[in-house]
């Protein structure tokens, strides 16, 4: 995986790599860390552990929690990748699902990334949801760290109170 990010970053593109500051806690600081900057690629901890928000249960769960690798966007090339995939090798022979999602819907996942790359980076900006954009028939739901933001919480109880033949559900938990 970082070989595939480290040729590409090479090659010029603009490679990003967002990680939630608690769930990657070893990482921070790590060699991982410094051969992926050594590389010239982009690496961001949302929501880093500061000493007077350990105490502070909002603090502990204001995180980012999404897989999401996104290529292309802006583009007629426009891909997603989202859902649950790790990248750890302990986790190699986990079942992960994820969606292969083009278009104007990859878009919308772009954007979400936007804004947890730049809160990541003390770039002050709306959380950017409201409704979502695409009409493909695939709409890309994502939840905002702040608890009073339920938008996936109240976009499955509509798909739930809707549904007319039958409801598979699939969690990382």
């Amino acid at each position: 995986f970082i070989k595939a990010l480290t040729e590409k970053a090479k090659a010029g593109l603009r490679v990003r790599v967002l990680l939630d500051a608690a769930g990657s806690f070893t990482l921070f600081g790590s060699t991982f860390v410094a051969e992926l900057s050594n590389n010239n690629i982009q690496v961001g901890f949302f929501n880093r552990l500061l000493p007077k928000a350990l105490h502070s249960p909002n603090w502990w769960f204001f995180r980012n929690h999404r897989r999401s690798l996104i290529v292309d966007a802006g583009t007629e090339y426009a891909a997603a990748i989202t859902g649950s995939h790790c990248i750890w090798e302990k986790t190699r022979s986990w079942r992960d699902t994820s969606i292969l999602i083009t278009g104007e819907s990859a878009n919308e996942v772009a954007r979400a990334f936007s804004i947890m790359w730049n809160r990541a980076n003390t770039i002050k900006s709306d959380w950017g949801y409201d409704k979502p954009t695409a009409t493909e028939g695939i709409n890309y739901v994502y939840q905002s760290p702040l608890r009073t933001k339920k938008f996936i919480y109240h976009r499955l109880i509509d798909a739930i109170r809707g549904a007319r033949s039958y409801i598979y559900i699939a969690v990382p938990y």
